[in-house]
């Protein structure tokens, strides 16, 4: 696909973030939307709760005195895979005293190549285990009004937004198990490698602790089984020894997760984000980061490449306000007279222009519109569909050649039954 050609799609799909038409054009025909341009565009993440029950949380007893957050002498730990490194916080005043103040934490970490301590948190990766430790994290604002178990819920909900976790394949998030003190929870998913053109899987486990009052820390272990080897459990047997608790990982479990996603199917499928919108691809469909100057828009194409693919779809939005509509477009023949009067300004060639009403889709009321651009010895055909929901206005573009071996408009119709709109009741 010519790149002047994409530059022209997206030249043409200014035509919805102008209040569906540009302003010179949208007044000539009488068709001038009142746009809001002082408002800014903003996306409100929507937590929901993760567990409705608090459980106890999986413990593991020490087999020494060696514990987080007790009092002992390094010198009395026994670890073969493990070694000591102090976490402090920043110091502040101590409004009494008047002195500088900090705490203190001594945590074990894996002994690696690679490890990273930067005051207060670590990070360190041996045997396909990687371990991360924060002393005082911040997770929420006012976090000091939640309960530790909501506190855990809240990282998760960040960690794990739909909408930015696509990457991850048959995702699963445990409830929150909590004694009051400390919280739990484990994550497990497969992630493709698109390098290796593989999927992996991988084992997680999330650790809150209320040392004291002032004191929490922060524990998450990552697994990943491909790198994992036969002495693994016993580094998570030291690491729950002295964190006290249980490290999810199971080897043969993670072997039949990659075994039964691999049969089921799912795999032939691609699951994408806009970051508001979440749909799904087929598999060799990827996003071309150097199709869209200003980013303002999403582009897809077979291997991630619209100057050699023979068809593409493009997704974009922009906040109008509450005026924008499409409804001026489905008057008589207003829409095609518009588009006719658009596509002149811009010096193109545009044959069988239609507009209709597509109907009820997952982005509103949703209106389509189709023709035939020839230019640069390239005929494409191009069917776009406009929406206006809460404010923005959304375009979706699908552009194919004759010589195209994949349907890009059923494609985009399918995006438009089955995707997820973020806020909305079905994401």
């Amino acid at each position: 696909m010519k790149k002047r050609l994409l530059a022209v799609v997206l030249c043409v799909a200014m035509l919805s973030m102008t209040a569906c038409g540009t302003e010179d054009v949208m007044k000539t025909m009488g068709l001038g939307g009142k746009k809001n341009a002082s408002v800014e565009e903003t996306d409100a993440q929507e937590g929901t709760s993760m567990t409705e029950s608090v459980e106890e949380t999986a413990t593991v007893e020490p087999v020494s005195g060696v514990v987080l957050g007790g009092d002992f002498d390094e010198s009395e730990a026994d670890f073969e895979y493990l070694y000591a490194e102090t976490l402090m916080t920043e110091s502040t005043q101590n409004a009494e005293t008047g002195k500088m103040e900090n705490q203190k934490l001594t945590v074990f970490l894996p002994q690696g190549d690679y490890n990273t301590v930067n005051r207060d948190y670590a990070r360190a990766e041996r045997l396909g285990l990687e371990l991360y430790v924060c002393l005082n994290p911040q997770i929420q604002y006012h976090q000091e009004d939640y309960t530790v178990e909501e506190n855990l819920e809240s990282y998760l909900e960040y960690e794990y937004d739909e909408f930015y976790s696509v990457d991850y394949r048959d995702l699963t998030i445990s409830e929150v198990e909590s004694d009051g003190v400390s919280a739990r929870a484990s994550v497990e998913y497969l992630y493709y490698d698109s390098w290796g053109k593989e999927y992996y899987p991988v084992f997680c486990t999330y650790y809150l602790k209320e040392l004291d009052k002032n004191t929490s820390v922060l524990v998450s272990t990552e697994i990943n089984a491909t790198e994992a080897t036969g002495k693994t459990p016993l580094l998570v047997e030291e690491l729950e020894s002295f964190y006290g608790f249980e490290i999810d990982w199971d080897a043969d479990a993670a072997q039949a997760k990659l075994d039964a996603f691999l049969a089921s199917g799912e795999k032939d499928v691609v699951t994408v984000s806009t970051g508001y919108l979440k749909f799904e691809l087929p598999q060799g469909w990827e996003e071309d980061y150097n199709a869209d100057d200003d980013y303002s828009t999403s582009v897809y194409a077979p291997g991630g490449d619209t100057d050699t693919a023979d068809c593409f779809i493009s997704i974009g939005r922009s906040y109008e306000g509450e005026d924008a509509s499409i409804t001026e477009f489905l008057k008589d023949d207003t829409g095609s007279e518009f588009l006719k009067q658009y596509f002149t300004q811009l010096g193109l060639d545009a044959d069988n222009v239609t507009v209709e009403n597509y109907g009820l889709t997952c982005l509103g009321e949703t209106l389509r519109c189709k023709f035939v651009l020839d230019m640069y010895g390239v005929t494409a055909t191009v069917d776009c569909y406009i929406a206006c929901m809460d404010g923005y206005t959304y375009q979706l573009f699908s552009v194919q050649t004759a010589d195209s071996e994949e349907d890009a408009s059923a494609i985009l119709q399918q995006i438009l039954a089955e995707g997820q709109v973020r806020g909305q009741k079905n994401s």
